[in-house]
């Protein structure tokens, strides 16, 4: 016989995807702690990336988990800490908080103009 740890909601529609991601992932944190890394990549259109441990695997990190106001992004190298909880796939990054927060890099600003000028046409 076995003991059920854990179950995660299933995303029914794409208005409340983010909120169901988050909550799903919030009732399982790992006991640990906080931890830090290093952001390997991250794609603001897409709205995730991975970032590096310190000291084990690589954890996905989704837009949503990044704490701090307005446009959400990561840069590449970029030092963080963050808890780690379990998603569908594995572990990932929860509470992620930059700790030298610097503008987004100049691919970054490029995208996003671009975005903004194709959305005004």
């Amino acid at each position: 016989m076995g003991i059920i740890v854990g179950i995660h909601a299933y995303r029914v529609s794409a208005d409340h995807e983010a909120e169901a991601y988050r909550e799903s992932l919030k009732r399982n944190p790992l006991p640990d702690g906080r931890r830090q890394g290093t952001v390997k990549w991250f794609d603001p259109k897409k709205g995730f990336g991975f970032i590096a441990q310190d000291s084990g695997d690589d954890l996905f990190v989704h837009q949503s988990e990044i704490q701090q106001d307005g446009f959400r992004f990561l840069n590449e190298n970029e030092r963080v800490e963050f808890e780690v909880g379990y998603g569908k796939k594995g572990p990932v990054a929860l509470k992620v908080l930059r700790l030298d927060p610097q503008p987004p890099k100049e691919y970054y600003e490029a995208e996003l103009v671009q975005e903004v000028i194709s959305k005004a046409s």
